[in-house]
């Protein structure tokens, strides 16, 4: 039996005063609690600094990720050598006013940009005016006056003693996609440089050319990889919660590079649009999605797919003829097929975003908000967006069992999306405390490691055999 996928339909008229009230009093709500939430998670309670997770945070909404290079930003880690740290770990008074110290150089050298605790003896700070691109003599002056200034000594009690530091470099974007992947870089490039007895100067040298050269395969390589199917997809499952049954499969990317290894999309997808290759990956990935949808009703899977699309995408205004094209070509009613924005995508170009979702959903297809409340629009802004889907970010779900805070907002989300008609799908659920929460807040799907990791097709045929689902 086919079983035909339920299609929201949000009309504009029903926005009735009540619930423009409740809108603004959740939009209200939602920054409050988000402050305090802040407080409470991001800030180290004894040096006043962003902790790990603050400085992540922060380091993923200050950095580009910009792997073409663009970037003028350094990451500087600043850690006490082992033999030092030992020493002051049975003194902590004295051990809090070295870091302490250390804090307010390294905010000073940085401008005041950005700086944080990565961990008890480890800093990380944020600088800006590094033209990767064009290199001089200045850079060398300027990270020399760093390393002096940061290894000068401190006074303890009215001794001077000199820190014995390890001090690393990185480029955010560069070496690596996330804070944690810059981090360990500019800690490696520290190790190095103090096992060679080598001032920080020298880390320009080697991680420059690594980079350029990485950057360049990945430049001369996506038009090939097109071509030589060097793509791949991964499939995560989601699960509808009143059922427990599985109810779609969302499709990601991935670039099995000869040379690089496996490559994640926010490393090659800005390659992509500066090499005017937006509208192939995008085609690539919807035609070779849609054929995998195919395989899984052919095996008995009756679940819908969905696909990720570029901001870029919704420039062509034939995108959404293009979907149903592809629709049609693999056999397939729309309404199998659900279209992913985010927030910045459906703000960048709302005109021409809002035609695109509207034909799809008149063909029948459904729209999600994905990663919702990291972007900048309003709660408000919702009810212009033809959509069914909302799908709450994982930086919501990750404490939502222990911090009252995050159930708050994601309750009020939750909530909200009900008044409007959207069905809410929770990601990144990795734990039977998160599920148990959703799941009491009346969350209607969710997706995460809980349930499975992404999966290559065949790998998901095998382990959807043994879940309850709905059958073709």
């Amino acid at each position: 039996m086919t079983v035909k996928p339920e299609q929201n339909e949000l009309d504009p008229a029903a926005l009735t005063a009540p619930t423009a009230a409740m809108v603004k009093q959740l939009e209200a709500e939602k920054r409050d609690l988000q402050v305090a939430r802040n407080r409470a998670l991001f800030i180290d309670q004894d040096s006043g600094l962003l902790n790990r997770r603050g400085l992540a945070q922060a380091l993923k909404m200050r950095a580009p990720l910009d792997p073409t290079g663009g970037s003028t930003l350094a990451l500087i880690s600043v850690q006490l050598s082992r033999e030092q740290l030992h020493n002051l770990s049975a003194d902590p008074a004295t051990h809090h006013h070295v870091m302490n110290q250390l804090s307010q150089r390294l905010g000073r050298l940085c401008g005041g940009e950005l700086i944080g605790a990565w961990s008890d003896s480890l800093l990380v700070g944020i600088t800006s005016g590094f033209n990767w691109a064009a290199l001089n003599d200045e850079h060398h002056v300027r990270l020399d006056a760093i390393e002096h200034a940061l290894t000068d000594s401190i006074d303890v009690r009215g001794v001077r003693m000199r820190p014995q530091l390890r001090i690393g470099l990185a480029r955010p974007g560069l070496d690596g996609q996330l804070p944690g992947q810059w981090v360990s870089h500019a800690q490696s490039v520290a190790l190095n440089l103090a096992q060679q007895q080598l001032p920080l100067t020298e880390a320009l040298k080697d991680s420059l050319h690594a980079t350029a050269k990485r950057r360049k395969l990945i430049e001369t390589g996506l038009a090939r990889a097109l071509e030589q199917n060097e793509l791949t997809l991964m499939f995560q499952p989601v699960q509808d919660c009143a059922t427990g049954s599985i109810c779609s499969v969302e499709a990601l990317v991935r670039w099995s590079h000869p040379d690089l290894g496996l490559i994640y999309p926010v490393e090659f997808v800005n390659t992509a649009e500066d090499s005017g290759l937006t509208e192939a990956l995008g085609q690539w990935v919807l035609q070779h999605s849609l054929s995998a949808l195919r395989s899984l009703h052919e095996a008995g899977f009756a679940l819908r797919c969905s696909v990720n699309c570029s901001p870029r995408q919704f420039d062509n205004p034939l995108f959404a003829e293009h979907c149903l094209s592809s629709l049609s070509v693999a056999g397939l009613r729309a309404g199998w097929l659900e279209v992913e924005v985010t927030e910045s995508s459906a703000l960048g170009n709302a005109a021409a975003t809002i035609q695109s979702l509207q034909r799809l959903r008149e063909a029948g297809c459904s729209v999600a908000m994905d990663d919702f409340g990291t972007g900048y629009a309003t709660l408000n802004y919702l009810k212009n967006l033809p959509m069914d889907v909302l799908k709450v970010d994982r930086s919501f779900v990750t404490d939502i069992a222990h911090n009252p805070h995050s159930q708050k907002i994601v309750q009020a989300i939750i909530d909200l999306a009900h008044a409007l008609g959207l069905t809410v799908q929770a990601e990144g659920v990795e734990s039977t405390e998160q599920m148990d929460a959703l799941l009491a807040m009346g969350c209607d799907r969710m997706q995460g490691y809980l349930l499975s990791r992404p999966l290559p097709l065949q790998a998901l045929l095998d382990w959807l055999v043994d879940q309850p689902m709905r059958k073709a």
